[in-house]
């Protein structure tokens, strides 16, 4: 290895930490002192995670029938919320991996409700998005907000809800519904 790499390791691994920090201080404020959580502490594995996380969002893309989607505009956010915990209820306390995406992502094994209960809290982690990877099965969540140019020439704001793989498809699905 040359030494441009091994610095090259050293600076990756330093933002890995630093942001390791950063999700652990952020988890104690969003789930109090007493709650424990364990971030990935492996640059590698965390990378890992995040990589299944975007290729079984891949994977589902192109096949209607296997994602559930809807979008609200900034206006309607409480009834996303709505929606949210509807599929928290339908899922009951399944175990997930939040992914926290950027150059050195993160990853917490959490329990989908506890994430539910709070997803705004959980998206200002990761720049207005909210990514789940299911623990058991080969499903996800993502709850991300948009920036769209408006008629007028501003920008609206939406967030948009996409969901794949079972049980995640049938509790969003009952959930939009208004079910659960």
């Amino acid at each position: 290895m040359s030494e441009h790499d091994a610095n090259a390791n050293r600076l990756r691994e330093a933002r890995f930490r630093a942001g390791l920090e950063a999700l652990a201080d952020w988890l104690r404020a969003l789930l109090g002192p007493h709650v424990g959580v364990a971030p990935v502490n492996n640059a590698k594995h965390a990378a890992a995670l995040h990589a299944e996380y975007r290729a079984s969002e891949r994977a589902s893309e192109g096949q209607d029938w296997a994602l559930a989607r809807a979008t609200w505009p900034l206006a309607d956010l409480d009834e996303a919320i709505d929606a949210l915990h509807r599929v928290s209820s339908n899922l009951g306390p399944r175990g997930v991996w939040l992914i926290v995406p950027g150059r050195e992502p993160q990853a917490c094994p959490l329990a989908a409700d506890v994430v539910l209960d709070n997803p705004l809290g959980f998206a200002l982690l990761a720049d207005q998005e909210l990514a789940l990877l299911d623990r058991d099965v080969p499903a996800g969540f993502s709850f991300k907000r948009y920036a769209r140019e408006s008629e007028e020439g501003g920008t609206d704001y939406e967030w948009e809800l996409v969901v794949w793989g079972e049980p995640w498809l049938s509790a969003t699905t009952r959930a939009l519904r208004g079910i659960g």
